[in-house]
């Protein structure tokens, strides 16, 4: 059977639903490319690639750390997480920052930068953040900062 690269159509799950890929918006297309495949084989899911190691879950990371975005001039702040030792970048090498609600999707085949929070109780600590996470933005209400020097 010949090669003919011809470009195909590659559908995947975003948001709920199928829909090809090169409709996808760049960031939603960045994120694709971040995935690793898996097969399940045996009841037990390893990963596609014979090189790679059972991906690291960045939530465990303790340099996978919580912050607040604040809106241009808004009122609210979104929670997101980012790597303090900037192991996730765009292609273009800028710092690569993500809702806090996706943490646990965050995974790296490897990374050399990887502290553990505790490998004796990760899964134990996994779950119980799955259990406590938001299932959407998570956005929370900032004051204004103060003005004067005595305020």
């Amino acid at each position: 059977m010949g090669n003919c690269k011809a470009p195909t159509e590659v559908y995947s799950r975003v948001v709920g639903y199928y829909r090809p890929v090169q409709h996808w918006n760049p960031g939603k297309q960045a994120e694709f490319h971040d995935r690793v495949p898996y097969a399940v084989q045996g009841g037990s899911m390893t990963p596609n690639s014979p090189k790679s190691t059972h991906p690291i879950p960045c939530a465990n990371c303790l340099h996978c750390k919580v912050y607040l975005e604040r809106a241009d001039r808004g009122e609210k702040a979104e929670r997101r997480v980012k790597c303090v030792m900037g192991n996730w970048q765009t292609p273009s090498g800028k710092e690569r920052t993500y809702c806090y609600h996706t943490v646990l999707n965050r995974r790296m085949a490897s990374c050399p930068d990887y502290e553990s929070m505790g490998e004796h109780d990760r899964d134990e600590f996994l779950k119980s953040l799955r259990d406590n996470l938001p299932v959407e933005r998570d956005m929370v209400a900032v004051s204004a900062p103060a003005v004067g020097a005595n305020a």
